[in-house]
C-alpha cells in the first residue's frame, strides 16, 4: 500500500474551511483538492465521498466546540457565570478573526433545509450534543440550588443555545461589542 503523502488532519481542516466560506454546494471537488493541496485520488481514498468528507468536518468542529463548553462548564464558578464566560467568547470572536463567518454548524442548518433527511439527522444530532453539554450543566446548577427548580434543564440548553446562535449572526452582519454584551446581559437577566 502507498504510503500517503499529506497530513490527514491538515487535510480535513482545509476542507472545513472551504466548507465553512463557501457552504457544501458551492464546493466542488476542485476547490477542495487545491484548498487541501491534494489530488482527487488522494481525496476519494482518504475521505471516500464529498459527503463523508462534510461529515468528518462536522465531527471536527463539533468535538472542538463541545471541548469549549466542557472547559468552561469545569471551571468551579457558578452556572450564569460560566454561561457569561461562553457567550462572551462567542462574542469576542463574531467580531474578530475567523469566527465573522458565523457558526459553521449554524451555516449548514440554513444551506439544508428539512427536505435534505439525510443532513438533517446530522446536523440534528451534533446540535443535540451540544445542547446536551448545557443541559447537563444547567441540571447540575438547579440541583445545587444556583437556579430555580421551576427550570427545564432542556429548555434552557434551547435558549442559551438559540442565544449564541443569534451572537454568531449578529456580530457577523453587526460585530458591535456593546451590543453583543446587551444580548447577553439580556439573555443572563432572564435566567432565574
Amino acid at each position: 500500500m502507498r504510503q500517503r503523502s499529506f497530513d490527514i488532519n491538515q487535510a480535513l481542516e482545509e476542507a472545513l474551511n472551504a466548507f465553512w466560506l463557501n457552504g457544501y454546494g458551492a464546493t466542488s471537488i476542485d476547490d477542495l483538492c487545491q484548498r487541501m493541496d491534494i489530488g482527487r485520488s488522494s481525496l476519494y481514498h482518504a475521505f471516500g465521498s464529498k459527503e463523508r468528507l462534510l461529515s468528518d468536518a462536522i465531527d471536527l468542529y463539533t468535538d472542538r466546540a463541545l471541548a469549549r463548553l466542557v472547559s468552561h462548564f469545569s471551571v468551579d464558578r457558578p452556572f450564569k457565570d460560566n454561561m457569561r464566560a461562553i457567550l462572551e467568547a462567542f462574542a469576542d470572536g463574531a467580531v474578530s478573526g475567523n469566527s465573522r463567518r458565523g457558526c459553521f454548524i449554524g451555516e449548514l442548518i440554513a444551506e439544508f433545509p428539512a427536505g435534505s433527511p439525510k443532513e438533517s439527522r446530522i446536523l440534528e444530532k451534533k446540535t443535540r450534543i451540544l445542547k446536551g453539554a448545557i443541559e447537563d450543566a444547567a441540571r447540575m446548577a438547579i440541583a445545587n440550588g444556583e437556579l430555580e427548580s421551576s427550570n427545564d434543564p432542556a429548555h434552557l440548553a434551547h435558549f442559551l443555545f438559540a442565544t449564541i446562535q443569534g451572537l454568531r449572526l449578529t456580530g457577523k452582519v453587526s460585530p458591535d461589542p456593546e451590543v453583543l454584551e446587551c444580548i447577553i446581559d439580556r439573555t443572563l437577566n432572564a435566567i432565574e
